[in-house]
């Protein structure tokens, strides 16, 4: 495995070294492992285009009968 990953430590851990023989290996010409594919893991966990909330402000109480909720979305360009 030393020869296949860049380390054991960092959370890129799992990414493939430039060298290593798993690259360019997958069934459609791309890299093995979860970082290959059509659709590659995400270290944020968040997956690429989709929209999550960053941020969601709800107060505790209405304020004139109304709550102001603030949503703040963004997606994983990446």
């Amino acid at each position: 495995m030393a020869n296949t990953f860049i380390d054991d430590v960092s959370a890129d851990r799992y990414l493939l070294r430039d060298d290593s023989i798993a690259k360019g290996q997958a069934t459609d010409g791309g890299d093995c492992g979860a970082f290959g594919g059509t659709t590659p893991y995400v270290l944020s966990g968040i997956p690429v285009n989709m929209p999550h909330f960053v941020n969601v402000s709800i107060p505790s109480s209405p304020t004139d009968g109304k709550l102001n909720i603030k949503l703040k979305i963004a997606t994983q360009n990446e």
